[in-house]
Parts: structure tokens; C-alpha cells; sequence
């Protein structure tokens, strides 16, 4: 498909044809082309595709912020969608938007905000690879937060641990920071299993 035939795609998915398409099959039009400008193959223009993802991004991030859940929980699920598979650039903007969402989440206070803090984790997971390493601490930073509250599995917590731990070369100076704290959850946890495995991360670290 042509340049030009992704963009008149793009406005139609826009709004520019109203009068043929109803609001709910326009909506879903507009989901389709504009997650399939995210991936990492396409034919349109980066510069077009670039530009029609981050309008859409921008709408879906601020619905992420709702204080109707629904809306939230809807817009969320629609980002970790948008998150596989996509360009590296899609997925560095995304990482960014969930890391500054899951911390004001955090902040705001973990308890009864679970729901929304774990589809952060999962989507921070799914774009792991397009994290810098700024970003990588900010993301241990939080996750070793999540270690103290017993709502939150602490062998799920740690499997994410791990993976940040994987993908650097030297978790030791970059997670420096956050060593200490993981000493301190495994100091405070009964958990034999999950403690050793705690210790490991700091030996690795």
C-alpha cells in the first residue's frame, strides 16, 4: 500500500468520511490503522505513521489518567495492545508515559490502585528492551516498592526483577540505588523461597 493510501486511511479513520461509517465502526476503524502504523512494518511514511500514532498515544495516555476506572482500565489495555509489536520509537514513548503513570500511581498510594499499577508492570515488561537505563532504575525503583505490600505476589514482583536484571550488563552499578532496599525486603520477608531469591539479585547486583 502506498504512502498516499496510508495517510487517506489515516483520515478516514479520523473522522473524515462521518457520514459513511457509524461512530462505533469509525472508532474501530481508527483502532485498526492506527495500531497497525505502531508496528514495526509498515508501508506508510515513518514521518506519517510517527505523526498518526502520537495522536492517538496522547488521546489513549490521557484516558489512562481517568478517574473513571473503566475508562482508565479500557485505555490502559489499548496501550499494552499497542505495545507489542511496536516500533522501537512507539515503544520508548510508551515506556515513558506508563513509567510516569505507574509512579504517580505509587505515590498516590498502592492500595487500591493495584489493578491499574500491575497492567503498568506488564506493559513496562513488554517494551523492556526500548527502556534506557534511566529508565531501568526508575523501573526497579518502583517495582522494589511494590516487594513490602502483601497484595502484590512477591514471586511475580521478583520474576520482573529478574528480567531487568537480564537485560543489563552490570546491574550492580545501576541498580545500585536499589540494592539496599532489596536487602531490607528480604531481611523483612517469611517467605524462605522468595528471600534467597531476593539475596541472589543483590549477590548478582
Amino acid at each position: 500500500m502506498s504512502a498516499a493510501n496510508c495517510a487517506g486511511q489515516a483520515r478516514v479513520c479520523c473522522g473524515l468520511r462521518e457520514e459513511e461509517q457509524t461512530a462505533q465502526a469509525q472508532s474501530a476503524r481508527c483502532r485498526h490503522w492506527c495500531k497497525a502504523f505502531a508496528q514495526r512494518k509498515t508501508h506508510c511514511a515513518e514521518s506519517r505513521a510517527q505523526c498518526t500514532v502520537d495522536k492517538n498515544l496522547q488521546s489513549l495516555l490521557r484516558h489512562c489518567l481517568s478517574a473513571d476506572r473503566s475508562v482508565a482500565t479500557s485505555a490502559q489495555l489499548v496501550v499494552m495492545n499497542y505495545a507489542y509489536n511496536a516500533a522501537p520509537s512507539v515503544q520508548q514513548r510508551i515506556a515513558g508515559a506508563t513509567l510516569e503513570l505507574m509512579g504517580s500511581l505509587v505515590q498516590s498510594g498502592i492500595q487500591g490502585n493495584e489493578e491499574h499499577i500491575w497492567r503498568c508492570v506488564q506493559t513496562l515488561v513488554i517494551v523492556l528492551r526500548s527502556l534506557s537505563v534511566r529508565e531501568r532504575q526508575n523501573c526497579v525503583s518502583l517495582f522494589v516498592k511494590l516487594l513490602p505490600d502483601p497484595v502484590f505476589p512477591k514471586r511475580k514482583v521478583l520474576e520482573k526483577l529478574k528480567m531487568l536484571w537480564i537485560v543489563d550488563d552490570d546491574p550492580r552499578r545501576t541498580y545500585a540505588d536499589a540494592l539496599q532496599q532489596l536487602r531490607i525486603a528480604a531481611k523483612s520477608t517469611t517467605e524462605a523461597d522468595v528471600q534467597r531469591e531476593l539475596y541472589t539479585l543483590v549477590s548478582l547486583g
